[in-house]
Order: structure tokens, then sequence, then C-alpha cells
């Protein structure tokens, strides 16, 4: 799926990490297309270089999102405990 104007890269710095830590499976929406894949999550980066890759994105492509920081990221890691699996498009816009 196309990162450019995703709200999910866009939107709340918290969903966007438990992507990047976790990844991501089965049905997603993005602006108007649908996409069914899965997508490996990279909680093995440390935090810093984690906040360092989706604060890029976040403000590639001429958007001004916020920043993402490594304590957020250490947070959402400390928070999702011992998850082992990818998360799930409804999953993540329940726990927004």
């Amino acid at each position: 799926p196309p990162l450019r104007d995703s709200e999910w890269v866009t939107g709340g710095e918290r969903t966007l990490i438990r992507i990047a830590l976790h990844g991501v499976k089965g049905k997603i929406e993005i602006g108007d297309a649908e996409w069914n894949s899965e997508m490996p999550g990279h909680g093995h980066m440390a935090d810093q270089d984690l906040a360092a890759a989706l604060s890029y994105l976040r403000r590639a492509f001429g958007h001004e999102a916020s920043l993402v920081t490594d304590e957020q990221v250490a947070a959402e890691r400390k928070a999702c405990g011992k998850r082992n699996e990818p998360w799930t498009a409804a999953e993540l816009l329940d726990n927004q």
C-alpha cells in the first residue's frame, strides 16, 4: 500500500508505532483502495532508530505530521507487552 497521503502514516503516532513494532495483516483501507496483505513488524529495531524512521515517513512527501520520539516507541513497546503477531486494521482502529 502507498505511504504517501496515508492516514495510517500521518494519523496518530500510537497506531503507526504499533504497526512498525508488530506489523499489520489482513484487509486495510488506504484512501479509496482496500489491500489484503501482511507487513512484518520491525520490533527488533532500537527505539531511537524506529522513531527516526517513523518521523521521516511522517514528514516525507510534503507531510507536516508530528515527529515520533524514542520515548513514544518505548511506551508502546511496553504497553503491547509480549505481543508477537501482527495487528489487524480493526484492532488498531479499536485501540486508537
